[in-house]
């Protein structure tokens, strides 16, 4: 027995047609079972990806501050505007966000309630994503609190088939 793994970026979407064969040069008493053949239906796909950055990476406790967020789709395929792309960035320890995100036709949450100390925030966006391009930039206003290393955390996401979710979160250090 031998397994043999092989990667391959099909170009479009449409049914591709898989044959695989083995011979060998000792006699074989069933040479119809040597050969097999599958059909594989590929699907639209758009590799969304996350940068996180902090507006300083060196602060004093108390300083204002801002991180800002920016998704990417980096394809195959346009994120259609039916699939909306959700980013959600946690309350690092040691730092409030003082007030709501925001940034060009993102709809962000919660809504009230700032400063916010723990928990999350996430924006969405309804208007899809073309390939290569990135959304408009979300900016979190925030302060830091305490004295140490302050690490953000986020992860973009669509009900879109992403093919690497590996790249959809990113995080971001501030020391304090």
């Amino acid at each position: 027995v031998a397994t043999v793994n092989v990667e391959v970026l099909l170009p479009k979407v449409q049914v591709w047609e898989n044959t695989a064969s083995v011979s060998s040069s000792t006699p074989d008493s069933n040479t119809d079972n040597n050969q097999l053949v599958r059909h594989i239906t590929t699907t639209a796909a758009a590799d969304l990806t996350l940068a996180l950055t902090p507006s300083a990476s060196s602060l004093i406790a108390g300083q204002p501050f801002n991180y800002t967020a920016v998704a990417t789709n980096i394809g195959p395929n346009d994120l259609p505007s039916a699939s909306a792309h959700t980013v959600t960035i946690q309350v690092p320890t040691g730092v409030m966000f003082t007030g709501m995100p925001h940034g060009n036709g993102w709809s962000c949450s919660p809504g009230n309630g700032y400063p916010l100390a723990s928990g999350a925030v996430t924006c969405t966006r309804n208007d899809g994503l073309p390939v290569g391009d990135a959304a408009p930039t979300i900016t979190v206003p925030a302060v830091a609190t305490a004295t140490g290393t302050a690490t953000a955390a986020g992860g973009v996401g669509s009900s879109y088939e992403d093919p690497n979710l590996a790249n959809n979160g990113a995080t971001a250090n501030v020391t304090v």
